[in-house]
């Protein structure tokens, strides 16, 4: 077949139901609508789209004639002189925008006034949103004019990790609007107000409620500066709205796409019919990290920062893989650029625009977002704001619901965390918990008490688990499982591989027998390996007779030993096994985290004997 030939040829056309015929025949009995899941927004995701699942009205394109965005990895240090360093090194690195945090640098006026001179003369966009660090250098900007960038922080979440929200009648609210309201008639660019909902998606919150609470607090900001002589136009131009990025990634694409239309929906009822594009900063999600295994969080850094791309932001900052239980290192601080490096230089993301348009599955989705978070935020503006929801904690609840079923999801293992709840890595070094509550000084005339909004990460009830049998091990009482593997390598392979994964998942580590076919066999690796703990492996038509005898076995030589079967036996053998000395078994969506709990107090209770 010639070239030209080759170029004439094309598939033929097909109906979606003779795709669903071929597909089911391939599902062992289940139908289409199986393959079906629902998300936390309650949106149910489809196996395939087509042209007909198009919004009937899509998504309008961005405005921006690029997909371009600004690199705003954060620099920290214990010194201005290492700050000024790093921010020159990162600057020299790639980095097209100087952000920084002031955060346990103690100075005088002098030594600041001297610093963010330095900082002028570089002459690069800024992206600033940490509180302590703005309040201490936002009145040097009201003479450069044309500094452009964000400086600016949410003043109605810093606070909430605490339990604090702040009171619109307080001096320090008064004193914030005086700020931005200085800045602004001294003719800066530099955006100061910022509707930043890290604080919920970090908490558990779903997509849908992120919308719709960015929306709120945004339109709260609008309302406050208007009735402080502030055009509606002004307040756009000084607004941005922050996002942290899960590990959803069409999800988080369709999350970005819908509240910038439903962005324009609201300032097309304040009058603004002109095209003015919601700004947009992210950085990705805290929730989905973990201190185990912890370089797979670079994979998890690189598909939230892909996904903030393709959603459109403006800024963003990744976050170093060992953020969660240590300082950040030279190493990891440059890691994290470089993925924003490789997005926009290597695979070109900031040269194409609106990656994502035109695709059925996420031009479905922002739609389906998009209606159920502008549902959400009329409700929750009939309801009397923000504000409203935050003091009669309805957000708290509601963001507390989700936060719960993502925690199930994980110790079910529906979740897949790699290096964590699956898959996990017994020689991985065991870090503390290194998240805690931010306090801050807080003058409490200034700030009403509201249910405390505190951000999680769903590796630390298993990060917690490998911490006790760490310790236990220490005390000389390594946690540690027989597996009995009964008969065959073929029988009882899946299950041993299944039981190992799982128990590793807690830190206890496995010895493995041969195949055991006689009581003589598993008499044999009992008295060679005396523990505290077995688990029995083999396939459902194996146990049978088999499983009790084996528990015979153990009752005479280890009377003492907790044991497990892997697999769920039906309700009736259970009984019977466990009239026989069972313990339980391990098996799929299990909880495992409450299993594990459970199989480590064998080694905890050894220890304190």
């Amino acid at each position: 077949m010639s070239i030209d030939q080759m170029k004439s040829q094309s598939f033929k056309l097909r109906e979606l139901s003779e795709w669903e015929s071929l597909a089911e025949k391939t599902l062992k009995g289940k139908s289409i609508e199986d393959l079906c899941t629902k998300t936390y927004e309650d949106i149910e995701i489809k196996p395939l789209y087509t042209k007909e699942d198009r919004p009937d009205s899509a998504v309008l394109p961005s405005a921006k004639k690029n997909n371009d965005w600004y690199i705003a990895q954060e620099v920290t240090a214990s010194s201005l002189k290492e700050l000024e360093e790093k921010i020159s090194n990162a600057l020299s690195r790639g980095q097209d925008c100087i952000s920084f945090s002031l955060k346990g640098i103690k100075t005088s006026p002098e030594e600041m006034e001297q610093f963010l001179q330095a900082v002028f003369e570089k002459n690069q966009t800024l992206y600033i949103n940490d509180h302590e660090t703005v309040k201490k250098i936002h009145h040097f900007f009201t003479e450069k004019p044309d500094f452009n960038g964000v400086l600016a922080f949410d003043l109605f979440t810093h606070g909430l990790q605490n339990g604090k929200l702040i009171n619109k009648e307080s001096a320090a609210f008064k004193d914030w609007l005086n700020q931005i309201t200085t800045l602004k008639n001294s003719g800066s660019k530099l955006r100061t107000i910022e509707i930043n909902t890290s604080i919920y998606q970090n908490a558990g919150a779903s997509a849908v409620q992120e919308i719709a609470y960015a929306l709120s607090e945004a339109v709260e900001y609008l309302e406050i500066v208007k009735e402080n002589g502030w055009g509606i136009h002004e307040a756009v131009e000084h607004m941005v709205f922050h996002f942290s990025i899960g590990s959803q990634f069409f999800l988080e694409i369709a999350k970005l796409r819908a509240f910038k239309h439903l962005w324009k929906a609201i300032l097309r009822e304040y009058g603004v019919m002109e095209e003015m594009e919601a700004v947009i900063s992210a950085e990705d999600s805290l929730m989905t990290k973990s201190a185990l295994d912890p370089y797979v969080n670079m994979l998890r850094t690189g598909t939230e920062g892909f996904a903030a791309v393709v959603g459109g932001v403006d800024y963003l900052h990744l976050s170093s893989f060992n953020e969660t239980f240590e300082e950040r290192s030279v190493f990891s601080e440059r890691s994290a650029r470089s993925m924003q490096l490789i997005l926009k230089e290597e695979a070109h993301l900031s040269k194409v625009h609106d990656p994502s348009a035109g695709s059925y599955f996420i031009e479905n989705l922002t739609s389906e977002m998009g209606r159920k978070a502008w549902d959400f935020f009329v409700e929750l503006d009939d309801r009397g704001g923000i504000i409203e929801a935050l003091l009669s904690g309805t957000i708290q609840k509601g963001i507390s619901e989700i936060a719960g079923k993502r925690e199930w999801d994980a110790a079910v293992r529906k979740n897949a965390m790699i290096g964590t709840n699956i898959y996990a890595n017994l020689s991985d070094s065991v870090w503390d918990d290194c998240l805690g509550s931010e306090e801050g000084a807080f003058d409490m005339d200034d700030y009403a008490r509201v249910e405390r909004i505190l951000p999680f990460r769903l590796s630390t009830a298993f990060e917690k688990l490998r911490s006790k049998a760490k310790k236990a091990e220490l005390n000389g009482k390594k946690p540690l499982a027989g597996l009995i593997c009964l008969q065959t390598l073929k029988a009882h392979k899946a299950r041993a591989d299944f039981a190992s994964g799982c128990l590793a998942a807690g830190g206890i580590d496995v010895i493995l027998s041969g195949p055991c076919h006689t009581a003589e066999d598993i008499e044999a690796f009992i008295m060679q390996n005396p523990l505290d703990y077995y688990v029995i492996c083999g396939t459902e038509e194996g146990y049978g007779e088999m499983a009790q005898e084996t528990l015979e076995v153990l009752r005479a030589h280890a009377p003492n030993a907790v044991v497990d079967i892997a697999g769920k036996p039906s309700e009736d053998d259970e009984s019977i096994l466990k009239s026989n000395g069972l313990n339980g078994s391990i098996y799929l969506k299990q909880n495992l985290v409450e299993k594990l709990q459970s199989l480590l107090l064998i080694w905890e209770g050894a220890e304190e004997a």
